[in-house]
């Protein structure tokens, strides 16, 4: 898997802004000369994590690349209505959007992408980081906060702290009813250092993160969730993947034994 940034190409369109509209298709698009625009899409590979950059305004989203470029030349036009050339289309997944709180790439990476498309190699652990920074921070919204959806599919794009896959309350709810409100690392319960106030509280971990998931899926609440607290859920999180549940307790384990 690798990592790319992905210009919108902004001055294409004059009624709309182009990453609305990659949004809005599920699509990366570019135009113009073959070689220079269109074989580049070339160079993606399914499940590569593209970061769409926004010119004037930072990293509006996260997608993964969901096919190989077909090769094709478009003149049904989605994007480049106003040109005479060819347009090029690759399907991604944007399943992370950014666009009402954009990320200034010169924060996170020191530098604005140029061209229409990069690839992130040296900063490929940054860019990881960003994007497990990104999940966990909705990841750790209450669950409280959204409307409980009739079935236990998870995936639906909906609005949390960023646009991102949803997150099932339901499936929230059997997960504890199975595994109890503990840490399955550290085995922390809130309530017996809280009391009353901390009874039921604990964070959901996706065991496979939603952000490698294509779409709406089924979820196991008792195979594909576990109970964690705040602090594990973290450490599981600094790096993308995630590390497991078993090499956590493991850094626990020995940093007890260095200590004993």
């Amino acid at each position: 898997m690798t990592y790319w940034f992905i210009n919108t190409n902004e001055d294409v369109r004059k009624d709309m802004r182009t990453c609305d509209l990659w949004f809005e298709h599920g699509v990366a698009c570019s135009g113009g000369d073959r070689d220079t625009y269109g074989l580049p899409l070339s160079k993606l590979d399914p499940s590569d994590i593209l970061l769409m950059y926004h010119n004037g305004l930072g990293i509006v989203a996260v997608g993964r690349v969901l096919e190989i470029w077909d090769g094709q030349a478009h003149s049904s036009k989605l994007i480049y209505t106003e040109f005479d050339y060819a347009e090029y289309r690759l399907r991604v997944d944007w399943y992370i959007d950014l666009r009402t709180n954009p990320i200034d790439p010169r924060t996170e990476f020191g530098y604005v992408p140029r061209g229409f498309l990069k690839p992130i190699v040296k900063q490929k652990v940054t860019a990881a980081d960003l994007i497990a920074r990104i999940e966990m921070q909705a990841e750790f919204r209450s669950a409280d906060e959204l409307n409980a959806p009739t079935d236990l599919q998870e995936g639906e794009i909906r609005t949390v702290l960023v646009d991102v896959h949803e997150r099932n309350p339901i499936a929230r709810r059997k997960c504890i009813e199975h595994w109890g409100a503990v840490c399955q690392v550290c085995k922390f319960k809130f309530d017996v250092l809280y009391g009353p106030i901390g009874e039921g509280y604990i964070h959901i971990h996706h065991l496979a993160p939603l952000g490698m998931m294509e779409g709406p899926h089924p979820v196991d609440p008792i195979h594909d969730l576990r109970p964690v607290c705040p602090n594990c859920h973290a450490i599981i999180h600094k790096k993308y993947p995630p590390y497991s549940i078993e090499e956590v307790r493991e850094f626990i384990d020995k940093q007890k034994k260095s200590t004993d």
